[in-house]
């Protein structure tokens, strides 16, 4: 049970994607919600639907039904799903990848402490879980390496720095404004946004950046990625940012495209500083980063076969899904009240 639409790229990659790659291991009906991931609205009769649709799946299946929950929940549906567990003997594992325990606390805490096991992507937001249920387990984000494909680059006239992001991440590139005014007066780029057009006036660059916007879809965004020759990802350093997964990064390595993140906890893990990517910390390192970019083309081939190198060996969709997929098989329905009172008696 997702928590937004497919458009919505945690419950693309973490939930419908696993779902497709696990469909020869298992019978696995998605239930589905639709709409605009980045508009929020109340969807709670669709919400009500897929609900009495899962009580019929686990009260009719001859097997045990495993409930797989991404992201975040209200207090009411957090209180609804774990009465559906106790009511049908499922199991639910509940999975997040952000830093929702900031956002929607109760709610978090509910299903952590109700669910038989917690995935999460990184190590910062399992020390989160783990304080309210032991069965956590981290699990990065994974790349469909057969869409993120190598396809061979054109040349641009000019070379391209590019940012692909929902708008709620608009507000980071904030971060480049200076670093890339600086690089104006050395280079003749262009820094390539990839957004929902709809949110364009939330862009916090001025004129002296020469930047474009390059709307995103789920038809061709792969595409426009591939007309990057440098991929960024600034985040600043706050409670927030240090559960992210650095998706985007993972998108640009799994291209072949050199990344350029920020130092913040949850790049650290994914590549290694100058070997598969670079991470930078204030406007002087950013520029320094991008500038030997922009001048030697070959060192950005050199990083970005790293990348994909690196993504291919710890980041695929068919790895990460099969341990996820081993995860499940092994998980079963036991009542977590008499499992801590066994655990305080002994």
């Amino acid at each position: 049970m997702p928590a937004s639409s497919v458009l919505d790229s945690s419950s693309r990659i973490r939930c419908y994607t696993i779902a497709r790659k696990l469909a020869d291991r298992a019978t696995i009906e998605v239930l589905t919600l639709h709409g605009d991931p980045w508009t929020p609205r109340v969807r709670m009769s669709e919400w009500l639907l897929n609900f009495v649709r899962l009580l019929s799946i686990a009260r009719n299946s001859a097997v045990q039904t495993k409930l797989f929950v991404q992201r975040g929940e209200s207090v009411a549906k957090a209180l609804a799903l774990t009465f559906a567990r106790r009511l049908t003997k499922c199991v639910v594992v509940f999975d997040f990848d952000d830093s929702i325990f900031l956002t929607s606390r109760l709610a978090t805490r509910i299903m952590c402490q109700n669910a038989d096991a917690i995935i999460v992507s990184t190590r910062y937001l399992a020390d989160y879980a783990r304080v309210h249920n032991p069965e956590t387990y981290v699990v990065p984000t994974s790349i469909d390496l057969r869409v993120y494909s190598r396809t061979a680059r054109g040349n641009n006239e000019r070379p391209v720095i590019g940012w692909i992001g929902s708008p709620s991440n608009l507000k980071y590139l904030k971060i480049l404004k200076e670093p890339l005014i600086a690089l104006h007066q050395r280079h003749d780029y262009v820094f390539r946004i990839v957004t929902d057009l709809r949110y364009k006036d939330q862009v916090p660059l001025g004129t002296d950046v020469p930047y474009e916007l390059v709307a995103w879809s789920l038809d061709n965004f792969v595409q426009i990625l591939s007309t990057f020759d440098i991929g960024v990802a600034p985040l600043s350093d706050d409670a927030w940012t240090r559960g992210k997964s650095g998706y985007k990064i993972l998108e640009y390595m799994a291209m072949g495209i050199p990344a350029v993140a920020s130092k913040v906890e949850g790049n650290y893990g994914i590549f290694r500083d100058g070997f598969d990517g670079f991470l930078a910390e204030g406007c002087d390192e950013w520029v320094e980063r991008l500038d030997i970019l922009l001048t030697r083309p070959e060192l950005r081939e050199a990083l970005g076969r790293a990348g994909r190198k690196r993504v291919e060996q710890d980041f695929s969709m068919d790895l990460i899904a099969s341990r996820i997929g081993d995860l499940l098989a092994k998980l079963h329905y036991s009542d977590r009240r008499v499992r801590q009172q066994q655990g305080a008696e002994t």
